[in-house]
């Protein structure tokens, strides 16, 4: 009676493990960072200092889904005065839209690995597609933490004019190519 039993537990207890996993981004180690040509002679980095979002994945499924949240006031330069600049109405518009937001609609797999992600961007008030590369995904105990963590690299580029950032052009370039490299804690289970 009790191998029926577990046999018959054993189909629950596979399904319990292929459950989606959520991973809250961790926000001291994740930084979104950007590039944009300054005058074709060089190129203007800068970086977001402040990051919250959170991955879910279920890799047997080949599901999943990523929602990064950037505080756009924290955008640093490292010039103080570019920075003020970038945060005006010319630029991000802090004032009337302080958050940048990516949430995917899909995960792209290959294999149980995701590669991509497609989802849509909002930034400036304007909400449009954008597909981020996911060019590196790591998981498994993190040996400070001592918690199941993810780790990523993830990219992508568009259009900034297409969000109605056109002061500069052509000699700020049009192209933001942006980088995000993230780690991301296993939630606890509820």
């Amino acid at each position: 009676m009790k191998y029926a039993l577990l046999f018959c537990l054993l189909p629950l207890a596979a399904a319990a493990a292929a459950a989606p996993v959520r991973y809250d981004i961790e926000s001291t180690h994740s930084y979104p960072t950007f590039a944009v040509s300054h005058f074709g002679f060089s190129e203007l980095i800068g970086r977001f200092n402040r990051t919250q979002g959170f991955i879910v994945l279920d890799r047997e499924a080949q599901r999943g889904e990523i929602e990064v949240s950037i505080d756009a006031a924290s955008i640093d330069t490292g010039l103080p005065a570019r920075d003020t600049v970038l945060r005006s109405k010319d630029f991000f518009q802090v004032s009337q839209y302080p958050v940048l937001r990516f949430h995917s609609t899909q995960l792209r797999f290959d294999k149980d690995q995701p590669v991509a992600a497609d989802g849509e961007l909002t930034l400036t008030g304007i909400t449009l597609p954008v597909a981020l590369k996911i060019e590196r995904l790591t998981c498994g105990r993190h040996p400070y933490w001592g918690r199941n963590a993810c780790g990523a690299k993830v990219t992508t580029e568009f259009r900034r004019s297409a969000f109605g950032m056109k002061y500069g052009l052509p000699f700020v370039g049009d192209t933001i190519r942006i980088r995000i490299d993230l780690e991301a804690l296993e939630s606890p289970a509820d």
